[in-house]
């Protein structure tokens, strides 16, 4: 029996809750499916990325080990800000029927908010996955013309990948 494998996006919102619930029950039970939740991560603040250098080699080493302990704690926050709606998607697909083996948890660290899109397709395509899932908010028009979604770009940028967008 072939495995199909869907990536799902999430976040905090009740957009991607959405669009987790809609796999649960559209899938749920049944056989030959793996699904990959991806939560999205923001980029760190700019003043975690780099410094402006030290005038010795000892305080520019002192500088790097400070900047990467504080980039550390951060990624570490923000990972543990994220497991709970992952917490929550794995618990709403096993009620579905999928077992603990056939869900995978993994997150993405663009660069920044635009490249966000690009590397949720590096993912499901490094994981094998056919199908992107992502939960949208709905707009008014005006809104919509106005402001780009990640969800769009999804779908156009996803060349070759199956992608549900939930609204």
């Amino acid at each position: 029996m072939a495995i199909t494998k869907l990536l799902v996006v999430v976040d905090n919102s009740l957009a991607s809750m959405r669009a987790v619930a809609y796999v649960a029950q559209i899938l749920g039970g049944r056989r030959g499916f793996r699904v990959c939740l991806a939560h999205t991560l923001p980029s760190p603040p700019s003043r975690m990325i780099e410094f402006g250098g030290a005038e010795g080699l000892q305080k520019d080493k002192w500088l790097e080990a400070r900047l990467r302990a504080s980039r550390h704690l951060w990624e570490s926050a923000a990972n543990r800000k994220a497991s709970g709606s992952l917490e929550l998607a794995c618990a709403a697909l096993r009620r579905a029927g999928f077992a603990s083996g056939e869900i995978e948890v993994h997150f993405c660290y663009p660069s920044d908010r635009r490249n966000a899109p690009k590397e949720i397709l590096r993912l499901a395509r490094g994981r094998g996955c056919q199908t992107v899932v992502v939960g949208r908010r709905s707009l008014s028009w005006l809104r919509a013309l106005l402001q780009s979604n990640p969800a769009d770009e999804l779908v156009r940028l996803g060349k070759g990948l199956t992608t549900w967008v939930v609204e």
